[in-house]
């Protein structure tokens, strides 16, 4: 029809049996703006287009299709507006033919990108997540099953893994998530790596305090004595913004922080600790404001076993 492939490039043509042309789309602004490069014809010799209803495909790239078993195409989606900027790589079909589509919900998985899919015991998706508006800008690589089936979702509660990226996760005794975290808002925009579980079978979280690791990287994680967490700090608004990559225990079972005083080493990296004949930590220093921003390397202890500080005067 007229105007159809207006500004479209296309690199491959075949003609029907009647010796007409498979243009890109036979519909009205189906395929405006869109390069397509894989083309193939059911058995009735009709083209399979990257979609069949009204705006769908606009400005997606696809490079993959299949059929099912009656023929028809697998489409990127069969909702109205679901795969606006969508570029998605792997279909697969369940056991009764239908597509496996990234979600099943209202404006689920705009703008997502997805690469695994899997089903479970009764031919359903795995989406990423069962609740409205939960995965909008996230990516996701692995998932698991629990011994019911059910999926691993990153979180179970409104709004909490928005713009999060994780990567692995693991199951208590008891078939549960290891979330990242089991309170409002706490890991917005943090990346976390390594999880272990303490003797009772809770998760290590980063920190148990209210906005204490906000947009903070730990990568190693201890246990004391007691089976408590080594957190990167036990006072509000310590490590914000903070890397720190290594922790030791003094003889009392205590973690080794940068600081122990209000706002001492905030911005500061550290890379070596040692520890006095009477077993406390040395400090970049021990007066206020003194390490703001101060990067040191070596310490060594005097007779009296106190710390050579860099200066021991105010300011």
């Amino acid at each position: 029809m007229e105007n159809c492939c207006d500004h479209v490039k296309w690199k491959t043509a075949a003609t029907m049996s009647n010796g007409k042309l498979l243009r890109p789309c036979q519909m009205e602004n189906c395929c405006d703006h869109v390069k397509w490069k894989t083309a193939a014809t059911m058995s009735n010799g009709k083209l399979l287009r990257p979609c069949q209803m009204e705006n769908c495909c606009d400005h997606v790239k696809w490079k993959t299709a299949a059929t099912m078993s009656n023929g028809k195409l697998l489409r990127p989606c069969q909702m109205e507006n679901y795969c606006d900027h969508v570029k998605w790589k792997t279909t697969a079909t369940m056991s009764n033919g239908k597509l496996l589509r990234p979600c099943q919900m209202e404006n689920y998985c705009d703008h997502v990108k997805w690469k695994t899919t899997a089903t479970m015991s009764n031919g359903k998706l795995l989406r990423p997540c069962q609740m409205e508006n939960y995965c909008d800008h996230v990516k996701w690589k692995t998932t698991a099953t629990m011994s019911n089936g059910k999926l691993l979702r990153p979180c179970q509660m409104e709004n909490y893994c928005d713009h999060v990226k994780w990567k692995t996760t693991a199951t208590m005794s008891n078939g549960k998530l290891l979330r990242p975290c089991q309170m409002e808002n706490y890991c917005d925009h943090v990346k976390w790596k390594t999880a272990a579980t303490m003797s009772n079978g809770k998760l290590l979280r980063p920190c148990q305090m209210e906005n204490c690791c906000d947009h903070v990287k730990w990568k190693t994680t201890a246990t004391m004595s007691n089976g408590k967490l080594l957190r990167p700090c036990q006072m509000e608004n310590y490590c914000d913004h903070v890397k720190w990559k290594t922790a030791a225990t003094m003889s009392n079972g205590k973690l080794l922080r940068p600081c122990q005083m209000e706002n001492c080493c905030d911005h500061v990296k550290w890379k070596t600790t040692a520890t006095m004949s009477n077993g406390k930590l040395l400090r970049p220093c021990q007066m206020e404001n003194y390490c703001d921003h101060v990067k040191w390397k070596t310490a060594a202890t005097m007779s009296n076993g106190k710390l050579l500080r860099s200066c021991q005067m105010e300011n």
